[in-house]
């Protein structure tokens, strides 16, 4: 049986770093789209709402300083 070692599979590396991309999107997509909908549906505050998602998309807005 071939094991699968990343620094000897292009493919893989590939496959790897696309499904890490998606993983982390799903949980991004959800926080800052289904649960500030339901938010507002629950009539909270304008700002409440905002500064939730605020808090939540922060990282994603503070990535580029990790990746350099």
């Amino acid at each position: 049986m071939r094991h699968l070692v990343l620094r000897e599979s292009t493919g893989l590396r590939y496959f790897t770093f696309f499904y890490l991309y998606v993983m982390q999107g799903i949980p991004a997509g959800f926080g800052l789209t289904a649960v500030v909908n339901y938010l507002i549906g629950k009539n909270l505050s304008a700002a409440t709402v905002a500064t939730f998602s605020a808090v939540v998309g922060l990282p994603w807005a503070l990535q580029f300083v990790w990746g350099r």
